[in-house]
């Protein structure tokens, strides 16, 4: 047996009871491990859903009053600019609506806004800077609000129409009386549009502005259509799923946890094998000492030499020494080395007219390491069986060789006709039988 084998084999007879817990501790909770694995998970997963998804659209466009080169008496549609003394009124449509199953109630208020603004830098959080808008003066005018019920897919149109060029006047007009021209003057069309209602259940109360913004120099204006970019209406739901875990997940819980019972089971085993079938498990003293003697024999190699010793070395004082360990001290005191001699496999340090030696324990007897420990040997000695001496007629003879002549007359005729018979076999002559009586 290796002094691998030797120290597993002590390892597990000195903490036996304690590995034993572990695994079964172990054991049972693998098994835990492995019925959770193959069991259906439950997780919570949090869903976006959207309720519905607001629409909105502006269009715009001028009839030309007066015919030119270039244009005839016609309708211009989504012209980027159109010029004021040709068509100086601009009307269009506001379109909104949404797309979903909702049932809202939508509201376009318009108005036409007139003011002058300025930007300045405020003050902020942290390192960046916020931007103030300043409302130097502000009017409203031709307000107007239009409502319906729209479902989905259904749309509401609010109608507009602008004289830009009346409003740049009248906002000179305002300059002249304010007598300032601070900031800048800004003239659009203002739609917001408010949308009620019940969603699945969820109350819905959403407004939005669109802007219609007009600049120009009094002979062109230019349409600006903003705020058409709804976001759409968005919940958020949670709810439970229940997920089988997949293959590579329970192969591996499963292998994990066979290997635990397996060698639960192989500690049972040995358990049982030591109460109930006399196996002997732990070492014995010669195979702990053996084992004991090769580790340090592999921990102070780089101390001991092996060759040969010479008489004169061996008969020096010897001092015995109980361990490999000691004599390495030895050595060391001394600053000497231990010679390992190749014939007797003794370990020496000589040291003046003394020798220390250590002898080292022989190695165990090679056997079964499941054998019983007190088994005694069977016996190899040959037994012979000899017969008993006998006479001519089969019978056993007494211990002493003789035989007892006082019998009955028939019985001594009979043994005599019977010893001659094979006397006078060898005769010539028929042996005649007796007759018999009547």
């Amino acid at each position: 047996m290796t002094r691998g084998g030797t120290r597993i084999r002590a390892l597990v007879a000195d903490n036996y009871r304690t590995l034993l817990v572990v695994c079964l501790v172990a054991s049972a909770v693998a098994g835990v491990v492995a019925a959770d694995a193959v069991q259906p998970q439950s997780t919570t997963v949090t869903d976006e859903r959207t309720l519905y998804e607001p629409s909105a659209a502006v269009s715009h466009g001028a009839d030309v009053v007066t015919k030119t080169p270039v244009y005839d008496r016609e309708r211009l549609e989504n012209r980027p600019v159109y010029f004021a003394n040709v068509s100086p009124v601009i009307s269009g449509t506001v379109t909104v609506g949404h797309q979903g199953d909702a049932t809202l109630n939508t509201t376009v208020e318009t108005a036409v806004v007139l003011r002058a603004v300025g930007e300045s830098d405020g003050s902020g959080a942290g390192d960046g800077q916020r931007t103030e808008t300043t409302v130097y003066w502000e009017r409203t005018v031709a307000r107007n609000t239009t409502s319906a019920t729209l479902d989905g897919g259904e749309q509401l149109r609010v109608p507009y129409a602008v004289n830009a060029t009346a409003l740049f006047d009248r906002v000179d007009a305002i300059q002249r009386a304010l007598d300032s021209s601070a900031g800048e003057t800004q003239v659009f069309l203002l739609a917001t549009v408010h949308r009620r209602g019940q969603v699945a259940g969820r109350t819905v109360d959403q407004s939005e502005e669109l802007r219609v913004r007009f600049t120009g120099d009094g002979t062109a204006v230019r349409v600006e259509p903003t705020g058409l970019d709804a976001s759409p209406v968005t919940v958020t739901e949670r709810r439970r799923v229940t997920e089988r875990p997949d293959g590579p997940v329970v192969a591996a819980s499963l292998v994990g946890t066979g290997a635990v019972w397996l060698l639960t089971f192989a500690l049972v085993s040995v358990g049982v094998a030591v109460r109930y079938r006399d196996v002997r498990i732990e070492p014995t003293a010669p195979e702990r000492a053996r084992a004991q003697f090769e580790s340090e024999r592999e921990e102070f190699s780089e101390w001991i030499t092996v060759g040969a010793v010479p008489d004169a070395v061996r008969s020096r004082t010897v001092v015995e020494v109980d361990s490999l360990t000691g004599l390495v001290d030895v050595a060391i005191d001394t600053d000497s080395r231990v010679i390992e001699s190749g014939d007797d496999g003794r370990f020496y340090v000589p040291d003046g007219e003394l020798c220390y030696v250590y002898d080292p324990p022989p190695e165990p007897t090679a056997g079964d390491v499941l054998a019983p420990e007190d088994v005694e040997a069977p016996d190899e000695t040959e037994r012979t069986f000899e017969f008993p001496d006998s006479d001519s007629d089969g019978s056993v003879l007494p211990a002493d060789g003789t035989r007892n002549d006082d019998s009955d007359d028939d019985t001594g005729a009979g043994t005599a006709t019977a010893a001659a018979g094979p006397a006078g076999a060898g005769d010539d002559e028929p042996t005649v039988a007796p007759e018999e009586d009547d």
